[in-house]
């Protein structure tokens, strides 16, 4: 008896003193160890894992069997050794049927607790489809009414599908373009480059960027630019799906801006005035032949260059306008000045410079635009003008006769010579302030023949 005690409780003491009812409650705890171990396995084999080859949530709940297989031997083990410790007295029948009973009462709570968690994950289950329901019609959503062009084909080229605005952009409706060839709508000399698209994307797997021109149903070419992709299933590719923008308008802005700068561009080359663009260290950015021909120079040879590399000997002149410029934000306005040009070695040039700030096409800050007019041949036809002058006064003053000259619409006088005031004996500024006085000085019975004669030399 000590030995089949020692078996199943080690070390516990059996004597006399153990009564029945002392044994029964290690009994009693015997078996609830058990099928408490029993629990505790089954627990541990309630993996929640993602189902293989599943695209959603799913979970593998352990079978009922997987309980059965780990809590029955433990309870047979538990029941083993409390008839083992208890075989000599009747008592322990009642051991064995307390923990059946309390076998029947952990079954039902574990099977609560199985429909419980079948039911959070039926919840889930279905939480996951309504969200997969909502993403989807968002989808068809976006698709449809896009404004850009979206459609898919197949591996092939043939189109699978073609939202509202391809529709109405082609004339073609879905039944019509439903396996249809995606080439047969593109013209003619595109046809090449969007195959040799499909090709490079089938053969790398990287979307592909392209420009092509479609015909529609009544004839009209529209420019398109093509963005595709694969679509893989598996991790193979499927299908292509592309994007269609309409770039009829931007194509239209592109050639109104190359068309106003070729215009600008002619007006620079073209300038009788010097025009040039300088960063703000003084750099040429742009310069025109004008004035590159006064520096002595080509546009192309001096471009990059600063204003003391080119003029060095006027740099120091015109230098502090231009600073002036960037400093204040404000133009300097037909700024005067004069030197010897390299175009013109040992020849002073006159030239009127105007500088004014224009904003930098990089960074922030401004540029300078220069307007440079070489005034010195009409400071020299001034000069020989004002000579001119001074020759005709000396000659017109040496003469004895009056010389004079008057505006035809209303007769004042514009020049009298010195013999004005000997003749008439009147002061010149007198006939300038009465136009009528040389009138007066001509005798009365002269005057109205003298009269008419004038206004007919005038007329």
């Amino acid at each position: 008896m000590k030995k089949l005690h020692t078996q199943a409780f080690g070390k516990f003491p059996l004597n006399n003193h153990h009564s029945f009812s002392n044994r029964r409650p290690v009994a009693h705890v015997a078996g609830m160890v058990s099928i408490l171990g029993a629990f505790v396995l089954y627990f541990g084999e309630l993996p929640v894992r993602a189902a293989p080859g599943s695209s959603g949530p799913a979970i593998r709940i352990a079978s009922a069997g997987s309980f059965f297989n780990s809590l029955v031997p433990a309870t047979e083990r538990g029941i083993r050794y409390a008839l083992a410790a208890y075989k000599w007295h009747a008592g322990a029948w009642e051991c064995l049927l307390g923990a059946v009973a309390l076998l029947i009462v952990v079954v039902f709570l574990m099977a609560k607790v199985l429909r419980r968690r079948v039911r959070n994950q039926k919840q889930l289950l279905q939480e996951w489809a309504r969200r997969e329901v909502a993403l989807k019609k968002r989808y068809e959503e976006l698709f449809e009414n896009a404004n850009d062009i979206v459609f898919t084909t197949d591996l092939e080229g043939k189109l699978t599908s073609i939202n509202r605005a391809a529709e109405e952009l082609t004339g073609y409706s879905r039944e019509e373009a439903y396996g249809a060839d995606l080439i047969t709508y593109v013209a003619k000399e595109f046809q090449e480059t969007a195959s040799r698209m499909l090709k490079q994307k089938l053969e790398d797997g990287r979307p592909t960027t392209y420009y092509v021109e479609i015909v529609t149903r009544d004839g009209r070419r529209v420019p398109l630019e093509i963005n595709s992709r694969l679509i893989y299933e598996d991790g193979k590719p499927v299908a292509v799906q592309g994007i269609g923008r309409n770039i009829s308008e931007r194509i239209a802005m592109e050639q109104k801006l190359r068309l106003r700068e070729k215009r600008l561009a002619s007006f620079f080359s073209s300038a009788p005035a010097g025009l040039a663009i300088l960063d703000n260290r003084l750099r040429i950015l742009q310069i025109n032949e004008t004035l590159a021909q006064l520096a002595g120079s080509r546009s192309e040879q001096i471009t990059g260059k600063t204003v003391r590399d080119i003029v060095p000997k006027l740099a120091p002149i015109i230098e502090p306008a231009m600073q002036q410029v960037l400093r204040s934000g404000s133009p300097v306005v037909n700024f005067a000045h004069e030197g010897e040009m390299p175009g013109a070695p040992g020849e002073v040039r006159h030239l009127i410079s105007s500088y004014f700030p224009v904003p930098a096409l990089e960074g922030e800050g401004s540029d300078i635009a220069v307007i440079t007019v070489d005034a010195t041949d009409r400071k020299r036809a001034e000069e020989a003008l004002r000579e001119s002058e001074e020759r005709l006064n000396s000659i017109l003053g040496s003469l004895r006769d009056v010389v004079w000259s008057v505006a035809p619409e209303d007769h004042r006088f514009l020049y009298l010579n010195p013999a004005t005031e000997t003749v008439y004996g009147r002061k010149v500024g007198e006939f300038y302030e009465d136009p009528d006085l040389w009138l007066k000085a001509i005798h009365p019975d002269d005057r109205e023949r003298v009269k008419a004669s004038v206004s007919q030399l005038i007329r």
